[in-house]
C-alpha cells in the first residue's frame, strides 16, 4: 500500500528538505551549520504554530482542527525525511501530545472514511 497524505504533506517535506539543504549548501555551510539552521527552523516553525493556536479564539480553533492538525504532522514528516533533524529535537521545542493527538485525529478519519466506502460498496 502507497502511503500518502490527502493534502500531499510527504512531498512537502521532502521540498523543503531539498531546498533548505541546497540552499544552506550554496552559502557554503558544512554539516553542522546547516544540521543548527535546520534546529533553528524548526524551533521557530514550531514556536509559531504554538503561538498560533493560543491566539486563536477558541471558536475559530474548533472550526476547522484539521488544517493545524495537518501543519502539525508536516513539521513531523519534515523531521523524518531530514538528514538533519532528529526526533529528540522535534520534541525539545514541539509537545508529542500534539503530534499524537493530531495522527491519532487523522487515522480515526481514515477509518471513518474507509468503513463508509466498504458500506456503500456492500449496498451494491
Amino acid at each position: 500500500m502507497l502511503e500518502a497524505h490527502e493534502n500531499n504533506a510527504h512531498t512537502l517535506a521532502i521540498a523543503i528538505n531539498g531546498i533548505a539543504s541546497s540552499l544552506f549548501s550554496s552559502c557554503n555551510l558544512q554539516a553542522s551549520q546547516i544540521s543548527e539552521r535546520m534546529k533553528e527552523f524548526l524551533a521557530i516553525a514550531s514556536s509559531s504554530l504554538l503561538k498560533l493556536g493560543m491566539e486563536t479564539g477558541d471558536k475559530e480553533r474548533d472550526k476547522d482542527p484539521k488544517n493545524r492538525e495537518s501543519v502539525y504532522l508536516l513539521l513531523d514528516l519534515i523531521v523524518q525525511e531530514s538528514p538533519f533533524l532528529t526526533e529528540d529535537v522535534l520534541e525539545s521545542c514541539f509537545p508529542y501530545a500534539l503530534l499524537r493527538g493530531a495522527y491519532h485525529s487523522v487515522f480515526k478519519r481514515r477509518e471513518v472514511a474507509r468503513k463508509k466506502t466498504v458500506s456503500e460498496e456492500t449496498q451494491y
